[in-house]
């Protein structure tokens, strides 16, 4: 007798089917009750009758969706079925809510039920173990297998496929959002960022990754564009005049960008340029230091000392 469905959502567009409180679960015994920290035994059901038997302390949609995504799949034999028959094509039930404290009980008792373990089903081992991460060589050995570059690259692709979608973009931002609107998650991320970023390599990985992408004219023109309406908001008073200085000294650091694009080319091609003088430059050269100065005048508050190419220039 079916006891209820529930409706799961998954990350990604493939729709995953409803979950159903198995008649088993009553048959058995197993019925859930309210408790403050629940953990979920399910089952997944191929249309070849295996059955895989996983327990999870997250919310079931969030470890479904790590089974429909193959670069999150962490049970090889049951994503091979997945990838055999497709995601749509499975049964999911939840078979029992209990304590947390007795998910690796009622986990090994619903593989022994279902006889998930072996050729029967898809369980890699009888259950009640704890996770084999918890064991610092094999978490070793396996953050150095996802390491690997080619791991690393596929990781990459899907997470890109995954996100170009705009209904699972949007559901992502919404739910960091969401997350970061708790004051305890946002100050121990914030905790972890710090750390992260206090680690000389990752500070020399950020500068190489940041002088890179300086480089691309799509990000260069995403930060003017960044910077100005900032401005605008920070300036909602501004008069024409004012706009069409700002808009003058943008086109000046565009036509300046582009001549030392230039000069870096034909060094690179081994031809030389005369020296010239930039009589446009002015001590306002970078657009964010005179707007975050607040108009100020050539020379004051400049830390940035003026570019070479402009020295013994006249003015």
């Amino acid at each position: 007798m079916t006891r209820g469905k529930v409706p799961i959502a998954s990350r990604r567009r493939t729709v995953i089917p409803t979950i159903e409180y198995s008649a088993d679960t009553e048959k058995h015994g197993l019925l859930h009750t309210a408790h403050t920290s629940m953990g979920v035994i399910y089952k997944i059901t191929s249309p070849s009758g295996k059955a895989y038997i996983g327990q999870t302390k997250q919310k079931l949609s969030s470890r479904l969706a790590a089974h429909v995504n193959p670069g999150d799949r962490k049970c090889p034999i049951l994503g091979k079925a997945i990838s055999k028959y497709g995601w749509r094509a499975m049964k999911i039930e939840t078979l029992v809510e209990v304590p947390n404290s007795l998910l690796l009980e009622y986990e090994k008792k619903f593989i022994d039920m279902y006889q998930t373990f072996g050729r029967l089903g898809y369980n890699a081992s009888p259950g009640g173990e704890d996770s084999p991460m918890k064991t610092p060589s094999i978490a070793a050995k396996s953050r150095a297998t996802q390491m690997q570059p080619e791991r690393q690259a596929k990781k990459v692709e899907t997470f890109k496929k995954t996100r170009a979608d705009p209904d699972v973009a949007k559901k992502y931002s919404d739910g960091l959002k969401r997350a970061h609107a708790d004051p305890e998650v946002h100050a121990k991320f914030k905790r972890g960022w710090k750390a992260a970023q206090s680690k000389p390599e990752q500070r020399a990985k950020n500068s190489a990754a940041q002088l890179i992408a300086q480089k691309r004219e799509e990000v260069n023109e995403r930060r003017s564009k960044s910077l100005v309406e900032a401005w605008r908001k920070k300036n909602p008073d501004a008069t024409d005049e004012q706009l069409a200085q700002m808009e003058k000294r943008r086109a000046q650091a565009a036509k300046r960008r582009a001549t030392k694009k230039q000069e870096s080319a034909n060094l690179s091609n081994g031809t030389t340029t005369s020296d010239t003088c930039n009589d446009d430059w002015v001590p306002s050269d970078y657009e964010d230091d005179y707007m975050w100065g607040g108009g100020l005048a050539p020379g004051q508050g400049r830390s940035t000392p003026a570019p070479e190419h402009v020295v013994g220039c006249s003015v």
